[in-house]
C-alpha cells in the first residue's frame, strides 16, 4: 500500500537585518484568535527568542516596525476599529501564561487605530511606535479589541504551542484570550489559557527599500535571434519609489555576455511591482549563462533582496542522424521542467509493484516519478534541438516501462513536440503505465511517426502525467531519418540465459547495408570479434537480428556491433553489457524485507535445491527444498516469520552454493 506522509513544519526565515520572521510552528487554526467571536477580544501571547532569532529587532534600526497575521477563511465586517496591539520584552524563562486578570503595565502600546483583514494570506498594520526586542529575553503580544462589532466566519492560523531550544512543545499553554460581550478591562477581566496562539509575522520595514523577485529567463532551448530577461521589481519599503530612481542592471556571463541597466518607469507605491525586461540578448552560443541582476536605490540600506540569479540553458543543435540515448554516455533528453523525472542507476523497486523494474539495457535508463508525484502533476524530459532534414521520414522510438499496479490510478506518457523554442507544446502521441499482462515490470517499445515536422528545428519531449499511480521508465530512445545512415537501429540488447549471453537488435531501415560485426570486451575499451551476421542490405521495414554469445567469459561481459555498408563504411551501435558472475545468480527484492520482498533467482540450468536462512547468531531459521527452471525464477518467500535483524540466505542449486545477506 503506497504510504502518504505529510509534514507540519516551522517556518522561521532570518535575514541578516531581521527583516521578516515567521512563527508558525504546529499551525493550526481559530476562529478566536486575532479577533474573536463576540463583541469584544483580548488575548496575550509569548514568542520565545528561539522562534524569533537572538539577534533580531534588538537595534532601533532594525527594530520591529510591522505585524501581520494569517486570514485563513475572511469573515464580514473587515473593518476593525478600535484595535490595540501591545508589546513587551519579559524574563527568558517564562512561556506559558495562566488563566488570570490581564494588565497593561509594562507594556507598549505600539499600534492603536483600525485593522482591515479584508484579502486572504498575511494580513497586518504598520506600528505606529517601533518596538526594540531585548537580548536575552521572550516577546509577549497583547491584543485589545473594543469596537463592539461581531467579526463574523474568520478564521486565522494559529501556531500552537511554542519552541524553547531545540524542542517544539505543541501543547505548551503560550497563549490566553477573552471573548465576550463585556468591554474587557485590564486589572479586572480574565483572560482563560489556550494552545491556539496566533500565528504571526514580525517585521522590520524600511522606508527605502527597493525588491528584485521572480527573475524570468527564456526556455532551454536553441536560439538564432536575440532573446529577452525580465525581472520583477518591488518596492519593499514605507515611501514611495519616483520614476527612475530605482535602477535595474542585469549581467550574463558564461557562454554569453550581456550587460545593461534600466530604471523604472513607473511610480511605485509600496508594495508595488514593475516588470523590468531586457531585450537584445545574444543566446546563440551553445551551453551555460550565468545571469545576475541586481537593483540601487538611494538611501536602500537593506541588501538582502537587491539581487536575483539564475542561468540560462542553450540547447546544442543535432542535425546528424540516427540520434540514440540510452541513458549511459551523452544525453539528448537531458533537459526537464522539474525534479518529477530523474535518471535511475539501477534496478527501482518499490512496495507496490512485483518486482523491479530493471534498465532496459545497460545501468540507466530517464524515470517519471508518477508514484510520489501528486494526481495531475506534469512535467517535461524534452531533447536537445533536433535540425531535421526535408523531405524525409522521421521517426522515434523508444523503449517504455509497464506494470500491472493501481489500475484505477492510470498515469500517461505522451511524446510532445515544440516548433518554438519550448513556447508551446503539441501532444503528437500518447501511452498508458497500467498494463495488466505485466506480472513483473517490463518494457515494451514504442515508435512514434515525426515525419510532418521534416524541414523543421524542433524540441521533442517525453511528458509525464500523473495519476498518482506509479513510476514511467523510458529507455534507449532512437531518432531515425530516412537516408540518413545505411542502418537505422532501433534498439540493441544483451541478456544472459543460464551459460550463455543472447543479443538481439532490431532496425526500422536498411540502405546497402553488408553485415554486422559482433564484438566483446572484458573492460569495456578493448574489443575482439567474436561473430558476423549479414545484413537484409535494402528494407524500410522493421527487421530483428540475433546472436548467440556461447562462452561468455566469467565476469562482466561488454558488446557493441559494427554495422557495416556494401562500401565498407561502418558506425559502432551503444555498448550493452551482461554479468557472467556465476552459474546461479541471486537477488532479494526488496532488502530490507518485507511480506512482499521475492527471491530472485537466475540459473545456468534446471535443477532441484535448497534454500536456507540462518540468523545473526548462527541458528538455521528457515529450510526448503526449491526447483528451478533455466534462466530466471521468482521464488515467493515468507519473511513474516523473521524478527528484526541481519540474516544470511544460502541458496545451493547443482552443487553450487550461492549467499547472500538481508536485513529484516
Amino acid at each position: 500500500m503506497k504510504k502518504l506522509y505529510f509534514a507540519i513544519a516551522l517556518l522561521t526565515f532570518h535575514v541578516a537585518t531581521a527583516q521578516i520572521v515567521t512563527i508558525n510552528v504546529t499551525s493550526g487554526t481559530s476562529s478566536n484568535s486575532v479577533l474573536g467571536l463576540s463583541n469584544y477580544h483580548a488575548s496575550e501571547s509569548i514568542y520565545t527568542e528561539t522562534e524569533i532569532g537572538a539577534g533580531n529587532f534588538i537595534t532601533a534600526g532594525t527594530a520591529i516596525n510591522h505585524i501581520n497575521f494569517n486570514v485563513v477563511t475572511l469573515g464580514i465586517n473587515t473593518t476593525v476599529t478600535n484595535y490595540n496591539i501591545y508589546l513587551q520584552n519579559i524574563p527568558i524563562g517564562t512561556t506559558t501564561l495562566p488563566s488570570g486578570v490581564y494588565n497593561t503595565a509594562g507594556y507598549t502600546l505600539v499600534f492603536s487605530g483600525t485593522y482591515s483583514p479584508n484579502a486572504l494570506g498575511w494580513i497586518g498594520v504598520d506600528l505606529t511606535t517601533p518596538f526594540v526586542r531585548i537580548a536575552g529575553t521572550n516577546l509577549e503580544l497583547l491584543i485589545e479589541r473594543t469596537d463592539n462589532v461581531l467579526h463574523t466566519g474568520y478564521v486565522f492560523q494559529t501556531a500552537t504551542g511554542n519552541t524553547v531550544g531545540a524542542t517544539t512543545d505543541p501543547n505548551a499553554l503560550s497563549s490566553r484570550r477573552y471573548n465576550n460581550t463585556t468591554v474587557p478591562v485590564p486589572g479586572t477581566t480574565t483572560l482563560i489559557q489556550t494552545v491556539f496562539r496566533p500565528a504571526i509575522q514580525l517585521m522590520h520595514v524600511f522606508t527605502n527599500d527597493a525588491g528584485l523577485y521572480s527573475l524570468t529567463n527564456p526556455f532551454t532551448s536553441c536560439y538564432s535571434t536575440p532573446q529577452t530577461v525580465s525581472v520583477t521589481l518591488k518596492n519593499d519599503g514605507t515611501a514611495t519609489i519616483a520614476p527612475g530612481a530605482a535602477a535595474v542592471t542585469l549581467h550574463v556571463r558564461g557562454a554569453n555576455i550581456f550587460s545593461a541597466t534600466i530604471n523604472n518607469s513607473t511610480s511605485l507605491a509600496p508594495g508595488a511591482t514593475e516588470n523590468i525586461v531586457f531585450s537584445g540578448i545574444n543566446l546563440n552560443n551553445t551551453g551555460v549563462s550565468a545571469d545576475t541582476a541586481y537593483v540601487s536605490l538611494a538611501g536602500d540600506i537593506n541588501q538582502t533582496n537587491d539581487t536575483v540569479k539564475s542561468s540560462i540553458t542553450t540547447a546544442t543543435v543535432i542535425s546528424s542522424f540516427p540520434v540514440t540515448d540510452d541513458v549511459e554516455g551523452a544525453l539528448v533528453f537531458s533537459n526537464t521542467t522539474s525534479t518529477d523525472w530523474m535518471i535511475q542507476n539501477g534496478n527501482y523497486l518499490n512496495s507496490d509493484i512485483s518486482g523491479p523494474l530493471a534498465p532496459h539495457s545497460g545501468s540507466n535508463f530517464y524515470l517519471f516519478d508518477s508514484y510520489d508525484a501528486d494526481a495531475g502533476v506534469t512535467s517535461k524530459l524534452f531533447s536537445n534541438c533536433l535540425q531535421l532534414p526535408a523531405s524525409s521520414t522521421v521517426n522515434i522510438s523508444f523503449w517504455m516501462s509497464h506494470d500491472n499496479s493501481f489500475a484505477g490510478f492510470l498515469d500517461s506518457l505522451y511524446v510532445d513536440v515544440s516548433t518554438n523554442n519550448g513556447l508551446t507544446w503539441t501532444r503528437v502521441a500518447g501511452f498508458g503505465r497500467y498494463d495488466a499482462s505485466f506480472a513483473l515490470p517490463g518494457w515494451s517499445q514504442q515508435t512514434v511517426n515525426l515525419s510532418a515536422y521534416a524541414g523543421q528545428t524542433i524540441l521533442v519531449a517525453f511528458e509525464g502525467v500523473s495519476n498518482f499511480g506509479d513510476v514511467i521508465g523510458v529507455d534507449d530512445i532512437n531518432i531515425t531519418v530516412s537516408g540518413s545512415l545505411p542502418v537505422s537501429l532501433v534498439d540493441f540488447n544483451a541478456r544472459r540465459y543460464g551459460k550463455v549471453n543472447n543479443l538481439s537488435w532490431n532496425t526500422l531501415q536498411e540502405f546497402n547495408s553488408s553485415h554486422f560485426i559482433i564484438e566483446r570486451s572484458t573492460d569495456g575499451r578493448n574489443f575482439a570479434v567474436i561473430g558476423k551476421v549479414k545484413a537484409t542490405g535494402n528494407s524500410s521495414s522493421n527487421r530483428h537480428y540475433a546472436f548467440t554469445d556461447q562462452s561468455p567469459v566469467k565476469g562482466i561481459n561488454y558488446y557493441r556491433l559494427q554495422m557495416v555498408d556494401i562500401d565498407n563504411s561502418a558506425k559502432y551501435t551503444p555498448i550493452r553489457s551482461v554479468k557472467n558472475i556465476g552459474a546461479v545468480d541471486l537477488l532479494i527484492f526488496p532488502n530490507p524485507v518485507t511480506s512482499l520482498s521475492k527471491l530472485a533467482i537466475n540459473s545456468d540450468k534446471p535443477g532441484i535445491g535448497s534454500l536456507t536462512i540462518i540468523d545473526a547468531a548462527g541458528h538455521q531459521v528457515l529450510n526448503r527444498n526449491i526447483t528451478v527452471i533455466t534462466g530466471d525464477n521468482i521464488i515467493p518467500v515468507n519473511f513474516n516469520q523473521l524478527s528484526k535483524g541481519i540474516y544470511v540466505l544460502k541458496v545451493l542449486i547443482n552443487d553450487e552454493l550461492t549467499t547472500s545477506r538481508f536485513t529484516r
